[in-house]
Protein backbone atom coordinates (compact mmCIF):
# COMPACT_ATOMS: atom_id res chain seq x y z
CA UNK A 1 0.00 0.00 0.00
CA UNK A 2 2.82 2.43 0.77
CA UNK A 3 4.00 2.35 -2.87
CA UNK A 4 0.55 3.24 -4.18
CA UNK A 5 0.13 5.93 -1.54
CA UNK A 6 3.38 7.52 -2.71
CA UNK A 7 2.06 7.32 -6.27
CA UNK A 8 -1.18 8.93 -5.10
CA UNK A 9 0.76 11.78 -3.52
CA UNK A 10 2.85 12.32 -6.64
CA UNK A 11 -0.13 12.14 -8.98
CA UNK A 12 -1.92 14.64 -6.79
CA UNK A 13 0.26 17.42 -8.10
CA UNK A 14 0.22 16.49 -11.77
CA UNK A 15 -2.58 18.90 -12.36
CA UNK A 16 -0.66 21.76 -10.79
CA UNK A 17 -0.03 23.40 -14.16
CA UNK A 18 -3.69 23.54 -15.10
CA UNK A 19 -4.88 23.90 -11.57
CA UNK A 20 -8.47 23.16 -11.43
CA UNK A 21 -12.10 22.79 -11.78
CA UNK A 22 -15.18 22.99 -9.67
CA UNK A 23 -18.74 24.16 -9.48
CA UNK A 24 -20.43 27.29 -10.67
CA UNK A 25 -23.63 28.56 -12.18
CA UNK A 26 -24.95 27.43 -15.54
CA UNK A 27 -23.26 30.18 -17.55
CA UNK A 28 -19.95 29.62 -15.77
CA UNK A 29 -20.08 25.85 -16.17
CA UNK A 30 -20.66 26.19 -19.87
CA UNK A 31 -17.59 28.39 -20.11
CA UNK A 32 -19.70 31.34 -21.31
CA UNK A 33 -20.32 34.41 -19.15
CA UNK A 34 -22.64 37.36 -19.74
CA UNK A 35 -19.81 39.57 -21.01
CA UNK A 36 -17.35 37.91 -23.37
CA UNK A 37 -13.67 38.80 -23.05
CA UNK A 38 -11.39 39.05 -26.04
CA UNK A 39 -9.00 36.13 -26.42
CA UNK A 40 -6.11 38.34 -25.26
CA UNK A 41 -8.08 39.36 -22.14
CA UNK A 42 -9.12 35.77 -21.47
CA UNK A 43 -5.56 34.46 -21.73
CA UNK A 44 -4.14 37.23 -19.52
CA UNK A 45 -6.82 36.81 -16.84
CA UNK A 46 -6.66 33.02 -17.03
CA UNK A 47 -2.88 33.00 -16.68
CA UNK A 48 -3.15 35.28 -13.63
CA UNK A 49 -5.64 32.86 -12.07
CA UNK A 50 -3.35 29.93 -12.92
CA UNK A 51 -0.43 31.71 -11.33
CA UNK A 52 -2.40 32.22 -8.11
CA UNK A 53 -3.45 28.56 -8.03
CA UNK A 54 0.09 27.37 -8.73
CA UNK A 55 1.37 29.48 -5.82
CA UNK A 56 -1.31 27.96 -3.57
CA UNK A 57 -0.38 24.46 -4.71
CA UNK A 58 3.35 25.14 -4.21
CA UNK A 59 2.59 25.78 -0.53
CA UNK A 60 1.69 22.08 -0.28
CA UNK A 61 5.33 21.08 -0.84
CA UNK A 62 6.28 20.88 2.87
CA UNK A 63 3.37 18.52 3.45
CA UNK A 64 4.41 16.44 0.42
CA UNK A 65 7.92 16.25 1.82
CA UNK A 66 6.54 15.22 5.21
CA UNK A 67 4.45 12.48 3.57
CA UNK A 68 7.53 11.17 1.76
CA UNK A 69 9.44 11.09 5.07
CA UNK A 70 6.57 9.74 7.18
CA UNK A 71 7.64 7.21 9.80
CA UNK A 72 4.54 5.09 9.45
CA UNK A 73 2.10 4.11 6.76
CA UNK A 74 -0.75 5.55 8.84
CA UNK A 75 0.99 8.92 9.13
CA UNK A 76 1.74 8.89 5.41
CA UNK A 77 -1.86 8.03 4.52
CA UNK A 78 -3.15 10.87 6.73
CA UNK A 79 -0.83 13.41 5.10
CA UNK A 80 -1.61 12.22 1.58
CA UNK A 81 -5.33 12.58 2.27
CA UNK A 82 -4.74 16.12 3.50
CA UNK A 83 -2.68 16.92 0.40
CA UNK A 84 -5.41 15.68 -1.95
CA UNK A 85 -8.21 17.48 -0.06
CA UNK A 86 -6.32 20.77 -0.04
CA UNK A 87 -5.39 20.43 -3.69
CA UNK A 88 -9.00 19.79 -4.67
CA UNK A 89 -10.12 22.82 -2.64
CA UNK A 90 -7.60 24.93 -4.57
CA UNK A 91 -8.71 23.38 -7.85
CA UNK A 92 -12.35 24.07 -7.12
CA UNK A 93 -11.60 27.72 -6.38
CA UNK A 94 -9.50 27.94 -9.53
CA UNK A 95 -12.24 26.40 -11.64
CA UNK A 96 -14.86 28.77 -10.34
CA UNK A 97 -12.65 31.72 -11.23
CA UNK A 98 -11.78 30.38 -14.70
CA UNK A 99 -15.42 29.62 -15.47
CA UNK A 100 -16.47 33.11 -14.40
CA UNK A 101 -14.27 34.55 -17.15
CA UNK A 102 -16.59 33.25 -19.84
CA UNK A 103 -15.17 32.55 -23.28
CA UNK A 104 -14.00 34.72 -26.13
CA UNK A 105 -16.47 34.99 -28.99
CA UNK A 106 -16.01 32.11 -31.40
CA UNK A 107 -13.98 30.09 -28.86
CA UNK A 108 -16.85 28.86 -26.71
CA UNK A 109 -16.41 25.20 -27.69
CA UNK A 110 -12.66 25.22 -27.05
CA UNK A 111 -13.21 26.78 -23.63
CA UNK A 112 -15.98 24.25 -22.86
CA UNK A 113 -13.59 21.42 -23.78
CA UNK A 114 -10.95 22.86 -21.43
CA UNK A 115 -13.49 23.26 -18.63
CA UNK A 116 -14.74 19.69 -19.19
CA UNK A 117 -11.20 18.38 -18.75
CA UNK A 118 -10.97 20.28 -15.48
CA UNK A 119 -14.30 18.90 -14.29
CA UNK A 120 -13.19 15.36 -15.17
CA UNK A 121 -9.96 15.80 -13.21
CA UNK A 122 -11.90 17.09 -10.20
CA UNK A 123 -14.30 14.15 -10.31
CA UNK A 124 -11.40 11.68 -10.46
CA UNK A 125 -9.62 13.50 -7.62
CA UNK A 126 -12.79 13.28 -5.55
CA UNK A 127 -12.78 9.50 -6.07
CA UNK A 128 -9.18 9.28 -4.89
CA UNK A 129 -10.03 11.29 -1.77
CA UNK A 130 -13.08 9.12 -1.07
CA UNK A 131 -10.90 6.00 -1.21
CA UNK A 132 -8.31 7.57 1.08
CA UNK A 133 -10.97 8.72 3.54
CA UNK A 134 -12.32 5.16 3.65
CA UNK A 135 -8.82 3.97 4.52
CA UNK A 136 -8.50 2.19 1.21
CA UNK A 137 -5.72 2.30 -1.31
CA UNK A 138 -6.72 4.18 -4.48
CA UNK A 139 -6.51 1.78 -7.44
CA UNK A 140 -3.57 2.42 -9.75
CA UNK A 141 -5.91 2.78 -12.75
CA UNK A 142 -7.73 5.63 -10.96
CA UNK A 143 -4.43 7.42 -10.35
CA UNK A 144 -3.46 6.87 -13.99
CA UNK A 145 -6.85 8.16 -15.23
CA UNK A 146 -6.36 11.27 -13.09
CA UNK A 147 -2.86 11.78 -14.53
CA UNK A 148 -4.08 11.34 -18.13
CA UNK A 149 -6.88 13.82 -17.56
CA UNK A 150 -4.46 16.33 -16.02
CA UNK A 151 -2.08 15.99 -18.96
CA UNK A 152 -4.97 16.41 -21.40
CA UNK A 153 -6.05 19.61 -19.65
CA UNK A 154 -2.48 20.89 -19.77
CA UNK A 155 -2.29 20.14 -23.50
CA UNK A 156 -5.59 21.94 -24.14
CA UNK A 157 -4.38 24.98 -22.17
CA UNK A 158 -1.09 25.18 -24.05
CA UNK A 159 -2.77 24.64 -27.43
CA UNK A 160 -5.21 27.47 -26.70
CA UNK A 161 -2.37 29.87 -26.00
CA UNK A 162 -1.95 30.09 -22.24
CA UNK A 163 1.56 30.97 -21.11
CA UNK A 164 1.15 29.91 -17.44
CA UNK A 165 -1.78 27.46 -17.50
CA UNK A 166 -0.73 24.04 -18.75
CA UNK A 167 2.94 24.56 -18.02
CA UNK A 168 5.04 23.27 -15.17
CA UNK A 169 8.25 25.20 -15.76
Amino acid sequence: MARTLRAAAAAGLLIVAVAGCGGGDEAASSGVADEQPTKTEYLARGDAICSDAQADLARLQPKIDAAADARSEAEQAKLIGEIWREQLRILENFGSRIKALGAPSGDEERVREFVRSLDEAKALGDKVVARLEDGKEPPQDLIEDYARTAYRGNELARAYGFKVCGRTE
